[in-house]
């Protein structure tokens, strides 16, 4: 289930978010609404590009690569995954 998220100014000027293209920055936000309070959600990238970027000519996986490789999501067994910052969010 989707959950409301907010976000903070300094988003936007963060090293890490600058490092990712765009649309990649979308999907982040993105993930936070499937996250639990924790950070834990289910990966599933199909998913993601047809509740979050349905209009968008992108390689959804690709992005989630992205994420990935930068570290702002870990993949762990299963189709799971995590967003390490979360808690200090």
């Amino acid at each position: 289930m989707a959950r409301i998220r907010t976000i903070k100014p300094e988003f936007f000027t963060s090293e890490d978010i600058a490092s990712v293209s765009p649309l990649a920055r979308l999907l982040y936000i993105a993930t936070w609404c499937e996250a639990d309070k924790e950070g834990r959600l289910v990966w599933r990238p199909g998913t993601f590009k047809l509740r979050y970027l349905p209009a968008d000519n992108c390689d959804i996986d690709a992005l989630c690569g992205e994420l990935v490789k930068s570290g702002m999501v870990v993949l762990y067994g299963g189709g799971l995954a995590y967003i390490p910052s979360f808690s200090r969010h």
